[in-house]
């Protein structure tokens, strides 16, 4: 049986709906660990630990297999993805390129309020690594990116963007418990802001491109043993790659 912190159904809004709610749950049961890499998904058990139909449970999976959390087999069923390096690599390569553009193209949209609301970011983001508060962290760090993507206007690199989500989610989890990785964060979010008051999208691209692939060679060393000098080539070396 399953130990994933249910939430009850009469807390449904209309907008999430039972396969939002569900998916939902079984998403952060992943990304926080509580259903462990290659855990298989019973979808008879999940559907009695929910106390509903398995038809929900079924199609929330199949939506987790979209997103990249599960693996779907012939005659295998459903299981939680187990992450390797070379994945983690290539969803850390790719972010570092689609959220770079957009910290470029978002630079020369952005208001005097914008950089305002940055600055209490990047307070917030300085707060929670001296306090070592990866929930305010996170939180401080969607909202700042949340607002580039708004400025940068580009529907196609957001949409990029989304297909990544819950795969960025379940990393950026890992990430949050090596130690230091909040600090460092912090210090590129500042060099993310002088670039952003500078009007330097070239800057901004660089620094949100640096800040995402260190991240990505720290997951690789601290998650899966990569050693420092393999972290210096392809196909780990993400800084090299990205010509940080």
């Amino acid at each position: 049986m399953y130990n994933v912190r249910m939430l009850s159904l009469v807390q449904l809004s209309a907008d999430t709906g039972l396969v939002g709610h569900i998916t939902n749950q079984l998403a952060t049961a992943i990304i926080e660990g509580q259903l462990e890499e290659g855990a298989k998904l019973n979808e008879e058990q999940l559907a009695q630990a929910f106390g509903i139909s398995r038809t929900p449970v079924r199609e929330a999976i199949r939506v987790l297999a979209r997103d990249g959390l599960v693996q779907l087999a012939p005659r295998r069923g459903a299981r939680v993805i187990s992450f390797t390096p070379e994945w983690t690599a290539d969803v850390y390569l790719c972010r570092a390129y689609l959220q770079g553009l957009t910290a470029k193209l978002a630079t020369e949209h952005l208001t005097w309020a914008d950089l305002e609301a940055c600055r209490t970011w990047l307070a917030e983001m300085r707060s929670a690594a001296e306090s070592q508060d990866a929930q305010a962290d996170y939180t401080a760090v969607v909202a700042w990116h949340s607002l580039l993507s708004e400025r940068a206007g580009n529907e196609p690199l957001e949409a990029m963007m989304a297909s990544l989500g819950r795969r960025i989610q379940r990393l950026r989890y890992v990430a949050a418990q090596i130690p230091g990785q909040i600090a460092r964060s912090a210090v590129r979010h500042a060099e993310l802001y002088g670039a952003l008051e500078a009007r330097d999208g070239l800057a901004a691209e660089r620094a949100v491109r640096l800040t995402i692939a260190e991240a990505g060679e720290a997951v690789m060393e601290h998650h899966f043993g990569i050693s420092k000098e393999q972290l210096t080539a392809p196909p780990y070396g993400l800084r090299q790659i990205i010509g940080t």
